[in-house]
């Protein structure tokens, strides 16, 4: 594998006999290299091997990563300031329904006097 890898132009008919591996290989170099649409696809695929590499290099990923991180934990502290608004508005709709004075709903729920006239509603 060492010679072919290095030379493979120089890789001896009995290498190729000995190991099917490597005259697999040898067939398939010749047949990119002598059809151009063939070697333009292994161009494009060392291109995007590198690509890739260089990416890591940059942390890109990495960044996208904490971003996804941070993004999910800002999400999750929405999430929880609305469920927390939701179930103060939850409590005074039973406070209204009990006929409760809109001053104490606003005390114990801590929704404004004009929120609860709109849940009155």
């Amino acid at each position: 594998w060492c010679k072919f890898i290095k030379a493979p132009e120089e890789v001896s008919e009995k290498i190729m006999k000995e190991n099917e591996n490597i005259r697999k290989a040898k067939e398939e170099l010749d047949k990119i290299n002598n059809d151009e649409h063939e070697r333009m696809l292994a161009e494009l695929r060392e291109k995007a091997i590198m690509d890739e590499l260089a990416i890591r290099k940059t942390g890109y990923n990495e960044g996208k990563r904490e971003g996804l991180k941070q993004g999910l934990q800002e999400g999750k502290k929405e999430g929880i300031i609305e469920g927390e608004k939701n179930e103060k508005i939850n409590i005074a709709q039973n406070m209204i329904k009990k006929k409760l004075d809109k001053n104490m709903i606003s005390e114990v729920t801590g929704l404004t006097i004009e929120e609860i006239e709109k849940l009155s509603k």
